[in-house]
């Protein structure tokens, strides 16, 4: 840990604290953990003044980095927080609050303010009832997942002489270390294997994003903030393109070829039922609008699922 103190960046892409592994790790919002960096892009990372720094938990991370601080030899710049646990059905709403507190306490303490983008949800607007959802609307959670979320925002926008972004993502799908559990995938898989696909509220409407999309998203933001020197108002990364989960599954279908059945169950007592959110804000400070329709980006994912599905996590059994 020593060593990091050096740099001048620090992305933290994320911690699972069930997980005892420690190292350069990609952890997705369900906690799963894949080793995905070898030595060849530490030393690019390196080269490129970048240290990601990774823990068990952010009480971890803060007490390493304070413990071998005591000299105050590091300088951090560059901070960016993407994980956290989306499980809507329990959430950690507690732990979740009081390790990001920890975590903005170290950035407080900081001889220097570095910018900071805190990845957000559309969850945070909880059942809106004027559709195309826009920044301004209410924020009312209904689920823990989505009130940590709420939390740590209001948390982020109160500090002081740091440049911040919020950004607001929905449905993002598209990379292979997603959760299987997740609605697209578990939909890619099914279809793929020829097994039943189960909708739960085939009317409930959402707002599916193509990673590829958010990432540029992430990298205009990064330009910005060290271009203008300023933060910004939350911002949507999505596509104002609503579709039912209904619809979603005869898209998959159609792009897998497969003949599997829909099983309609009654939606999910915990989650929205509806939401697609306007990018027009996005378009307007960062240039950005999503360049991936719905069919391309699942086209895309089914594409990568069927070439890499060994490194699938759990090694799906196709």
């Amino acid at each position: 840990m020593t060593d990091c103190l050096k740099y001048n960046n620090l992305v933290l892409l994320g911690f699972n604290s069930q997980d005892e592994q420690y190292g350069r790790l990609v952890i997705d919002n369900y906690g799963n953990v894949q080793k995905i960096l070898k030595n060849g892009d530490k030393m690019l990372l390196a080269n490129s003044g970048i240290m990601a720094l990774y823990a068990k938990d952010l009480f971890t991370l803060v007490k390493e980095i304070k413990f071998n601080n005591s000299t105050n030899e590091y300088c951090l710049n560059d901070i960016v927080p993407i994980a956290a646990n989306n499980n809507l059905s329990v959430g950690y709403v507690v732990s979740d609050e009081r390790e990001a507190m920890g975590f903005l306490g170290l950035c407080k303490s900081l001889p220097n303010k570095p910018w900071f983008i805190y990845a957000s949800s559309r969850e945070v607007y909880g059942e809106q009832k004027e559709l195309p959802v826009t920044e301004s609307a209410s924020i009312d959670p209904i689920n823990n997942y989505a009130k940590g979320k709420a939390f740590i925002e209001k948390q982020i926008t109160s500090l002081k002489d740091f440049n911040v972004a919020i950004l607001r993502f929905s449905n993002v799908y598209g990379g292979l270390l997603d959760h299987n559990s997740r609605v697209i995938p578990a939909l890619c898989i099914n279809a793929l294997r020829g097994d039943p696909i189960k909708i739960e509220g085939k009317e409930c409407v959402f707002d599916f994003t193509y990673l590829d999309d958010v990432i540029e998203g992430i990298c205009l933001t990064v330009k910005y903030l060290q271009s203008e020197k300023s933060s910004l108002p939350a911002i949507h990364l999505t596509t104002n393109s609503p579709c039912t989960l209904e619809n979603l599954a005869k898209t998959i279908l159609k792009v897998t070829k497969s003949d599997s059945r829909i099983d309609f169950y009654p939606p999910r007592n915990f989650d929205v039922t509806k939401f697609h959110g306007d990018f027009t804000r996005a378009k307007e400070l960062l240039g950005w609008s999503p360049k991936h329709s719905l069919e391309v980006g699942l086209s895309n994912f089914i594409k990568s699922l069927q070439n890499n599905i060994q490194e699938y996590p759990n090694n799906i059994d196709m």
